[in-house]
């Protein structure tokens, strides 16, 4: 017989067992494993976890010495796997970790998972020996694997530090509202994480730190309850902690909600456009279902969130009320594309992508719909022509601006 270690067995299966461990919607967002967990020193875990969740993001809970360990700690296992940012993902994550998390243990022990999140990401380690301590315990020398640590502090680099600190949780907490991932690394979330820079009026940092292996790998580890709160926590604080531009759009429409959110900013530019009267008014019960449930996710977002339960927060979408608003919001997407095609193409509100899979399944109501409207677009064109400014524009209605966040999904 050969030697076998039974528990590292019965380990690895339970890893391995269980309904939850393949989940489609998860497949693109790929856990923090081996030398990409967060690294944690042992005797730091009763400080960094708080149990009061309005301490996270707002609080100081480690000192420099404190700081520079868990860098250090990140740095030579990213470093071990040849990590393309794994200086400014190690200190970075040191900065987020003083900032306070919610944590609980694995029954290893070895291991902590963030509060709600699905799986654990967070490695408590022992003090690394390369870094040498006087009697008093303080830093005297380190070893010359972590010289290019040491001298990253002093670079000109550090300037950004505090400033991404704050702004990466916040970015990653929007995204995965909107899209239910944090960052995958296509031309899409690139795009949309260089609007949350520009947004921060941080246009310039975007070059630089806008990859996806570097923010993600920053990140994920605190799982998305952690960041909503400090999130929240954050765009709370009477000292204006977070930029106007991201305090405005933090409170995006939530991802499974999408094709609800983008029916009503669609129809509210459909009623503004002349000669719809008639047909508003034949789909009055569909827009008014459709606004009303669109008003309600807003008002209580993560409930209607793919993953609410991630948020601790039990989920919406299976509701009565939902389900019908999603029918009414399908059975009008034809319409609702058509216009975007031919209306409002080129407008920010023609990429939304939320109605295009609902309104391939009537393409007839589509084709229809589109010469209606390609018609009406033309005419108007003709007629406006003739006529002065104030007699064309006067007989435009008002209309209910759509929201100030859009769905990019």
């Amino acid at each position: 017989m050969a030697n076998i270690d039974v528990k590292k067995l019965f380990d690895t299966i339970s890893l391995l067992n269980g309904v939850d461990k393949y989940v489609p919607s998860d497949v693109p967002d790929t856990p923090l494993s081996g030398e990409k967990m967060m690294m944690i020193p042992a005797d730091m875990v009763n400080t960094v976890f708080v149990k009061d969740m309005a301490e996270i993001g707002v609080s100081e809970l480690l000192d420099s010495f404190e700081i520079f360990r868990v860098a250090a700690e990140n740095y030579l296992a990213l470093i071990s796997i040849k990590h393309p940012y794994a200086l400014q993902v190690s200190v970075l994550r040191a900065m987020i970790l003083s900032r306070g998390i919610l944590a609980k243990p694995t029954t290893s022990g070895e291991a902590m998972v963030a509060i709600y999140a699905k799986r654990a990401e967070i490695r408590v380690v022992k003090s690394t020996n390369k870094i040498k301590l006087s009697e008093k315990g303080e830093i005297i020398d380190v070893d010359r694997d972590l010289i290019p640590l040491y001298e990253f502090f002093f670079s000109e680099n550090m300037a950004d530090i505090p400033i991404l600190t704050t702004l990466l949780p916040i970015f990653a907490a929007i995204q995965f509202q909107k899209t239910n991932h944090h960052y995958i690394d296509n031309l899409d979330y690139a795009e949309a994480y260089f609007k949350h820079f520009k947004s921060a009026m941080q246009e310039s940092l975007a070059n630089k730190y806008n990859k996806a292996s570097l923010i993600y790998d920053t990140v994920h580890w605190m799982g998305p309850y952690n960041m909503e709160v400090f999130k929240e926590n954050l765009i709370n604080s009477p000292d204006g902690l977070v930029p106007r531009g991201i305090a405005l759009k933090a409170h995006s429409a939530p991802a499974g909600s999408a094709l609800i959110l983008t029916q009503k900013a669609v129809w509210n530019a459909i009623s503004a456009f002349p000669g719809t009267e008639d047909m508003i008014e034949s789909y009055k019960n569909q827009l008014m279902i459709i606004r009303k449930m669109a008003d309600t996710v807003m008002t209580n977002r993560l409930s209607y969130h793919v993953f609410a339960k991630l948020f601790n927060i039990p989920s919406a979408l299976e509701s009565k009320d939902f389900l019908e608003a999603m029918v009414s919001a399908s059975q009008l997407a034809a319409i609702g594309q058509a216009f975007l095609d031919s209306i409002a193409v080129g407008s920010d509100l023609a990429k939304a992508k939320a109605l295009k899979k609902h309104a391939e399944q009537n393409l007839g109501l589509y084709n229809i719909a589109k010469s209606a409207f390609d018609g009406a677009m033309v005419r108007a064109k003709r007629e406006a022509r003739t006529k002065t400014i104030s007699q064309a524009l006067l007989t435009q209605k008002p209309t209910e601006p759509p929201p100030i966040v859009k769905e990019e999904e």
